[in-house]
């Protein structure tokens, strides 16, 4: 087999791999996804609201820029997010104590029961699987998908 051969066939793989990881990655947030969906139409949010709402549960006072990370969006996909859920009165805005040119955004008290009541319920497709995987099999779910994130990320940083 000729050096130029084996290249197309080792491209051949990895190609067929990328779509193999994409295919899962899709199954499984479309699987988690119906469940997060139906809690947060239950209250009339979007599923994106629903993850504002988590970050902030975990870490209220969040500037726009720390919660559009977390959440993987752009800056001007956050804020919209947050104006809606501002207007829902679910969320409020105040200045950085530090630096007034920052805003933080805070929850209100009816989203912290919200959540409470709601996280685990949207969790229970996925605690049931993960409950039901040995615990060997659990860390290599976490690391194989910690590996991942770091070398997108990694790329990301190139660009």
């Amino acid at each position: 087999m000729s050096l130029q051969e084996s290249n197309k066939q080792t491209a051949s793989k990895l190609t067929e791999q990328i779509c193999q990881l994409h295919r899962i990655l899709n199954r499984t947030a479309r699987a988690q996804g119906i469940k997060i969906r139906s809690e947060a139409a239950a209250v009339g949010i979007t599923p994106r609201q629903q993850l504002a709402l988590q970050e902030l549960v975990v870490e209220n006072g969040l500037s726009l820029k720390k919660l559009s990370e977390r959440m993987g969006l752009s800056h001007s996909t956050v804020s919209g997010i947050v104006d809606r859920l501002e207007a829902k009165k679910m969320v409020y805005r105040r200045p950085d104590e530090n630096d007034r040119r920052i805003n933080r955004i805070y929850h209100s008290e009816r989203v912290k029961g919200y959540i409470k009541r709601a996280r685990p319920q949207m969790y229970v497709p996925l605690v049931a699987s993960i409950s039901a995987s040995s615990a060997g099999e659990c860390a290599r779910i976490i690391d194989g998908l910690d590996c991942l994130l770091v070398l997108l990320q990694e790329e990301d940083e190139k660009q």
